[in-house]
């Protein structure tokens, strides 16, 4: 979902006749972003998925970990496979869960953009070394 309070979505192969070549090129990639306030961005990406919109293999963008772990949990409760990558994932998970989406174990990925999740522990160790100085 965007910031813009946006979902966002790219399928591959979404449509027949998508451009030239083989699977997977660029030519078959659509890039598709629907506006939508915040509280409803989980209800629009169950809607798009469950009536077939977006067919094949399908990357939905979310701006926090707590997002789209939040969003994985709901698409889950209504049966719908999918994973969810993030920077808070050990490198060996994150390859395994690339890998299987790669495999067709699921069609439906959530990909993390949160640029900010990696600095977090180093901030948070910061503050508290901040603070045990300070005397606080």
């Amino acid at each position: 979902a965007g910031e813009h309070g946006g979902a966002a979505a790219a399928a591959a192969g979404a449509g027949a006749g998508f451009g030239e070549g083989g699977p997977g090129t660029a030519a078959e990639i659509v890039h598709c972003s629907y506006e939508c306030s915040h509280d409803d961005r989980q209800l629009v990406v169950l809607s798009l998925l469950k009536l077939g919109l977006l067919r094949k293999k399908v990357l939905i963008f979310a701006n926090s970990v707590d997002e789209g772990l939040g969003l994985r949990l709901f698409l889950e409760s209504f049966g719908i496979r999918l994973g969810c990558l993030h920077a808070e994932l050990p490198v060996n998970s994150r390859s395994h869960i690339l890998a299987s989406f790669n495999k067709g174990l699921f069609d439906y990925l959530i990909a993390v953009d949160d640029i900010h999740a990696r600095d977090r522990p180093a901030q948070a160790a910061a503050a508290a070394t901040a603070r045990a100085a300070s005397g606080s």
